[in-house]
């Protein structure tokens, strides 16, 4: 089946396949295969096999319409893969052994990017708000309760998983491999006006990680990471739902958990480049994001990175991108499917 969507701009997204995936029971989106078709003929960039390092990334040439597929080998240890580009950055947070990964995208912190995904939760914040009295007025009038706010069982101590947003303004602490969780618990405990944390496994060397304080107000609610944990001061039920960057820091972005298999041998993601929107598509369509892009820049390269030292580039390649409209004479210049 093909899907699209359209974005509050009016602008449509890739049109997609959709197909139910009986390996992970979820519905895969996937861009159609006729997207090829629009390919340039010659990449516009390439990368082979290639070491990552941290902090020395690879970086792909593309343009402000291109197509960009990035394939690595499954890590044998726990990493966050990126791909920057003009805006913000992907990020794929892989634990070894887990049958989950968190995926997402964060913008770079005071860029107009962030400033277009602010403006559209807040026109989706409207949506939703709308839909919410429309509800709590039906239920009234049927003589029901109405749907009350989100809940969740919010603890001092929470493994795989991730609180975003509310990160204090000082940077995240970097701690030493083999680091336990508890350390960041306690750093919080004698930080004045610190109500949560999360610790998260990324950095260099491999196994080390960062501990984010958070500000003593109501939290967003928890999202399973692999490589994160967290906790609260005070236990609570209560919290607030929205898009955040995994891991503390990273900026107003969006986050999702995609399915892992033992069969997976490879990861990889496919970016779709434009001047006012990115599309994202995580191994093959398991999870897919649209991104607002508010970049004013001649530089569309992608930057590919790892956090952890021994990971594996197996291929990048990108292609620019023509127009998908066409004139009616090649309309009516195409064969007919009934041989007439």
């Amino acid at each position: 089946m093909w899907v699209w969507g359209t974005l509050p701009n009016g602008m449509q997204t890739v049109p997609r396949d959709m197909t139910y995936d009986a390996r992970t029971g979820k519905i895969n989106y996937a861009p159609v295969e006729e997207m090829k078709e629009l390919r340039s003929k010659a990449p516009l960039g390439s990368l082979s096999s290639s070491k990552l390092s941290p902090g020395s990334p690879l970086v792909l040439k593309a343009s402000s319409a291109s197509d960009v597929e990035v394939v690595f080998e499954k890590p044998s240890t726990g990493t966050t893969l990126t791909l920057d580009f003009a805006g913000g950055s992907l990020f794929f947070e892989y634990a070894p052994g887990s049958d989950s990964a968190v995926v997402g995208f964060a913008a770079k912190a005071s860029s107009a990017t962030e400033a277009a995904i602010l403006a559209a939760d807040a026109a989706h914040a409207t949506t939703v708000a709308t839909k919410a009295s429309v509800l709590l007025s039906a239920s009234a009038a049927a003589g029901e309760p109405g749907p009350g706010p989100p809940k969740a069982n919010l603890t001092t101590f929470m493994e795989h998983t991730d609180l975003g947003g509310n990160d204090f303004p000082l940077p995240c602490k970097h701690y030493p491999k083999d680091t336990k969780p508890e350390v960041c618990q306690a750093l919080c405990a004698a930080t004045k006006g610190c109500g949560a944390w999360v610790y998260v496994i990324r950095g260099s060397p491999a196994g080390s990680g960062d501990c984010c304080l958070k500000h003593d107000v109501e939290q967003s609610c928890p999202a399973a990471s692999p490589t994160c944990t967290a906790g609260v001061m005070k236990p609570t039920t209560k919290c607030k739902v929205e898009h955040h960057g995994g891991g503390g820091g990273k900026g107003k972005g969006m986050q999702d958990v995609v399915s892992m298999l033992g069969s997976d041998t490879h990861i990889s993601i496919r970016l779709f480049l434009d001047t006012a929107v990115a599309e994202a598509y995580f191994m093959g369509g398991r999870v897919a994001m649209t991104i607002p892009v508010a970049a004013s820049t001649s530089d569309w390269g992608v930057s590919i990175g790892s956090s952890a030292a021994g990971t594996t580039l197996s291929n990048a390649t990108s292609w620019g991108m023509s127009s998908i409209y066409v004139t009616k004479e090649e309309v009516l210049a195409m064969p007919r499917r009934d041989g007439k």
